[in-house]
C-alpha cells in the first residue's frame, strides 16, 4: 500500500511496531543509487509473513526521503536494484 505526508507515515510506523514490537531488519549489502538507495538483507519477525530475505529501495528527492519500498528478495528484483547473483551489487545502479 501507499501512505502520503509526513503524519500519515509517522502513524502507520507506529501502529506497524505497536503490532509487531519484535521487527528488526539487518542489511548485508547497501549500495548508492543514482536516486537514494538499495538494500540486500534480512528481515526478523515473529510473524512468520515478515520473517525471511528482503530488499528494500529508498529514494532521497531533494535531500528528504521520497520513497521507501520493501522487496521481495527474487532474482528479478535483485536484478532491477543492481544486485547480481554471486556478488552484492554489480553495474551502476
Amino acid at each position: 500500500s501507499r501512505i502520503v505526508g509526513k503524519p500519515a507515515v509517522i502513524d502507520a510506523w507506529r501502529r506497524f511496531f505497536a503490532a509487531c514490537p519484535d521487527y528488526r531488519n539487518s542489511f548485508d549489502a547497501v549500495v548508492a543509487t543514482q536516486d537514494g538507495v538499495a538494500i540486500r538483507g534480512r528481515s526478523r519477525c515473529s510473524v512468520p509473513g515478515l520473517d525471511g530475505p528482503a530488499l528494500w529501495r529508498g529514494n532521497v528527492r531533494e535531500g528528504k526521503l521520497s520513497l521507501w519500498q520493501v522487496l521481495a528478495d527474487t532474482a528479478e528484483n535483485r536484478d532491477d536494484l543492481g544486485f547480481r547473483a554471486g556478488r552484492d551489487a554489480g553495474g551502476s545502479l
